[in-house]
């Protein structure tokens, strides 16, 4: 006569699945000498795996950013405050990961800085397009704060670009508010 073994338990009427742990488990101790190869070769793969690779270092630089005051309060500007934040908070985040900038920030560096940005490359590489790539730029949620994430293979680099940027970014801004305050 056969047999069937079923999964399911009854409970109360109800059908439940049932994990059938136990059969699992002697399932592995018949075969423990694969198991045990299999889970050593798994380990010692992900620790070579981890030990070769470059360890990335991630430097930031917070700043906070405001819109310039305006002279007159008045009703408009009230209801459109919001509006205006938002679209001015976005536009200073798309500066600060313009191409523009990396390039003012790689022309401000030295040969010698901008040769560790890229090791070994020529002095006609890209270098701001791969400074772009490592450039990151997350608001704070909640503050008129924006941090800027560098990552590079050494920490003194990222440390030198995320601070390169701020200042970067705060020279531009003042230029523009001199400016703008020399023409009115």
């Amino acid at each position: 006569m056969h047999q069937s073994v079923s999964n399911y338990s009854r409970s109360n009427g109800s059908r439940q699945l049932r994990f059938p742990w136990r059969q699992y488990a002697l399932a592995v101790w018949e075969h423990k000498k694969i198991a045990f190869v299999t889970f050593a070769l798994v380990v010692t793969g992900t620790m070579i795996w981890t030990f070769t690779q470059t360890p990335i270092y991630r430097a930031t630089a917070v700043l906070e950013v405001d819109k310039e005051d305006t002279k007159l309060p008045s009703i408009q500007n009230v209801v459109s405050a919001d509006m205006f934040d938002d679209q001015y908070f976005n536009t200073q985040q798309k500066i600060l990961q313009s191409r523009t900038l990396c390039e003012q920030v790689i022309d401000s560096l030295s040969s010698d800085q901008r040769q560790q940005i890229l090791p070994g490359a020529g002095a006609d590489a890209d270098f701001a397009g791969a400074f772009q790539d490592s450039l990151s730029v997350d608001p704070v949620r909640g503050s008129r704060l924006i941090e800027i994430h560098v990552d590079h293979s050494n920490p003194q680099v990222t440390a030198l670009l995320a601070n390169a940027v701020a200042k970067e970014f705060i020279r531009k801004h003042l230029e523009k508010r001199m400016s703008a305050s020399m023409e009115a």
